[in-house]
């Protein structure tokens, strides 16, 4: 069955967590993480963590009222980390659903396979929890946040209404776009970039999702990547592996007639270049909008947060 574990002002377990409530005792990026999650409850939000059949959970942060939105992140750190900079604007007319999908944060999938039709399950269990039933929920989704967007879209039409896509390659990525990327950093496998092994790859996959990344002294990146890199690394490999086996055959397709669609990309994206982005924006035609965000590479909602919310605004209040 599926049930509701725990609704939190703080999660009750992991390295993020001190007993004591001493702040000495915490890292830079567990003391970042404090105060993103003070942000959020401050905001109205509250941390609650969704029982799956098979031993496994979503975490989630819910919160605000309003038409319901989505929020899907992609590789790297948690959905906290990923989406603090806009969900509290947002929240102000949307009920917003942040979770960590299977195995990134405090999710995990239990006996569930790493692939996306488990990633799609676990946010149809979110659904069913937080939403009324019969009501449709625009969903927005960042990378491989966008990939299960367009998964959720496709295979339950009938539960997703509009789709907000940031530098997410929809269904136009092929062989050649992956052997590019494989090109671009020199790897041969995008898993050598998307899950860094020690902090010096944390300083490298920020150098790609910043136009201009940030300084952060190596003290930092080794607590960041002991917060957000070392937790279920197999099965996020196998995430990419289930992508990789994807290439080249049938993909899923969404109705353009019922899912009207905002392209948010980055200028100097270099996962998904905006040649990427325009030709899926041609692919979907008039039912689709592509705004590109000047200044920005591949992780636009940290980068440029007031233009994400801006552009969202404006394409969910038409």
């Amino acid at each position: 069955m599926i049930g509701l574990l725990t609704p939190t002002a703080m999660p009750s377990s992991g390295a993020r967590r001190s007993s004591g409530g001493r702040l000495a005792s915490l890292g830079p990026a567990q003391l970042r993480d404090a105060s993103l999650r003070r942000r959020m409850l401050r905001a109205g939000f509250r941390h609650c963590v969704l029982a799956l059949p098979g031993g496994g959970r979503v975490a989630a942060w819910v919160g605000g009222s309003g038409p319901a939105l989505l929020l899907l992140g992609g590789f790297g750190a948690d959905a906290l980390w990923q989406w603090h900079a806009v969900a509290p604007t947002l929240a102000r007319r949307h009920r917003m659903i942040v979770p960590d999908l299977l195995y990134f944060g405090e999710s995990h999938g239990g006996t569930w396979q790493p692939n996306l039709e488990s990633q799609v399950g676990a946010m149809l269990a979110l659904m069913d929890a937080f939403i009324p039933a019969g009501r449709r929920i625009d969903v927005a989704g960042l990378s491989y946040g966008g990939l299960v967007a367009w998964a959720l879209a496709a295979s339950h039409p009938e539960r997703v209404d509009r789709l907000v896509l940031l530098g997410t390659p929809g269904d136009v990525m092929d062989e050649s776009d992956v052997a590019a990327l494989n090109a671009r950093f020199e790897m041969g496998h995008p898993g050598e970039l998307l899950l860094p092994r020690d902090p010096e790859g944390v300083r490298r996959l920020l150098g790609v999702g910043f136009h201009r990344p940030p300084a952060v002294p190596n003290f930092v990146l080794r607590d960041v990547h002991r917060l957000h890199f070392r937790n279920h690394v197999a099965e996020k490999h196998a995430l990419i592996d289930d992508l990789l086996t994807r290439l080249g055959g049938p993909v899923p397709a969404i109705d353009a007639d019922r899912h009207e669609a905002l392209l948010l990309w980055g200028r100097h994206d270099a996962v998904f270049p905006l040649e990427i982005g325009e030709r899926l924006h041609a692919r979907m035609g008039r039912y689709a909008k592509l705004v590109v965000l000047e200044d920005a590479a591949h992780a636009p909602p940290q980068e440029k947060p007031r233009d994400v919310v801006a552009a969202i605004g404006r394409f969910l209040a038409d």
